[in-house]
């Protein structure tokens, strides 16, 4: 019973490192053939990414509800794909997989490299928490 669980959280390891190297690959073939453009104007219609404009970044004038209208969100799901990932914080890989992902993505959109660690810890500490409230099924 240990052998297979242990082998399993191997394979998980494995599978996810690829999946963020296949996805961080994507991502770069796709900004460097597309341009980071088309997101920035979309980011800036949403009322902008405040890791991306810093200090610039107006918190007042953000409209939460006017962002979600926009969106078109309804009820959504984590990003990760099991809720107990994020209750297991950085001792799960996926998690620190998907922070380190969240920042790569920050930087490589122009964001400064202590604003993007800080900020996407707040981003990742907020989809804990919304974790945490979720209703199992």
């Amino acid at each position: 019973m240990v052998n297979v669980t242990v082998r399993r959280v191997i394979e998980l390891v494995s599978i996810t490192t690829q999946i963020a190297d296949t996805v961080d690959d994507e991502l770069i073939d796709t900004i460097n053939r597309r341009g980071a453009l088309p997101l920035i104007t979309l980011l800036d219609w949403l009322g902008n990414w405040p890791v991306l404009v810093g200090n610039k970044w107006n918190q007042s004038a953000f409209d939460w509800l006017d962002t979600v209208a926009k969106m078109r969100l309804d009820q959504t799901s984590l990003a990760l794909p099991d809720r107990s990932i994020y209750l297991e914080g950085f001792n799960n890989s996926l998690y620190s997989a998907y922070y380190k992902l969240m920042v790569d993505c920050a930087i490589k959109f122009g964001a400064n490299n202590d604003s993007a660690h800080i900020e996407m810890m707040d981003v990742i500490k907020f989809e804990t928490q919304l974790a945490n409230v979720f209703i199992l099924d």
